[in-house]
């Protein structure tokens, strides 16, 4: 009975996570483009939506947009990651915020370590597969 109950509180509190989709009055993710090669990925969510989940979606936010862009990966340059904001006694929950710089590629770097490369069709692949929400 308890593991029942808590089976369906742990779907309930997922279920109010924020969800993948563009930036509305529920949170979702946003881009700027500052230059050819540079963007900024936003993520806002509410505070149901675990850091790891939000860092996810930034991420395959970037991939998508260097598909987009005909590149092979992107470097993530900066981030500011679950910055709190309150929002007014109308809605109970803070919201999330963050934020990442990248640099698309049109082609592998060379001389750029490894752990900094994302290949775009490898996150798009992964996350799919860990991360059932994902179109």
């Amino acid at each position: 009975m308890r593991l029942g109950l808590l089976s369906v509180l742990c779907l309930a509190l997922t279920a109010c996570a924020t969800s993948y989709h563009p930036v509305d009055t529920q949170g979702g993710y946003a881009e700027k483009r500052l230059s050819d090669e540079l963007y900024q990925v936003s993520f806002r969510a509410n505070s149901y939506t675990p850091e790891d989940r939000i860092a996810a979606y930034l991420l395959y936010r970037a991939a998508e947009i260097a598909k987009r862009e005909g590149a092979v990966g992107f470097i993530v340059h900066r981030e500011r990651v679950a910055a709190s904001i309150s929002k007014p006694r109308l809605r109970p929950t803070d919201e999330r915020v963050a934020v990442i710089t990248i640099q698309i590629l049109s082609e592998m770097a060379t001389g750029t370590p490894p752990q900094e490369v994302y290949q775009a069709d490898e996150i798009l692949m992964r996350l799919r597969r860990d991360l059932p929400d994902l179109p």
